[in-house]
């Protein structure tokens, strides 16, 4: 009796179908997005702080 190789391979993108592939691609750039919205939104909030520190200045003048 012959001994057969019974290790499972794990499947890999390249492997994957290309509906597969593109959900995939979808997802990762969901993720962009979002962590892009994050910088924005951190972005908007230290100017926003800028602009109240600057007011707050004008005022005690």
């Amino acid at each position: 009796m012959e001994a057969r190789d019974t290790a499972v391979a794990t499947p890999t993108v390249a492997d994957a179908t290309p509906n597969a592939r593109y959900e995939l691609e979808i997802a990762l750039l969901h993720q962009r997005i979002a962590q892009l919205e994050s910088a924005v939104e951190a972005e908007r909030q230290q100017r926003q702080a800028v602009v109240d520190r600057y007011e707050r200045l004008l005022e005690e003048r």
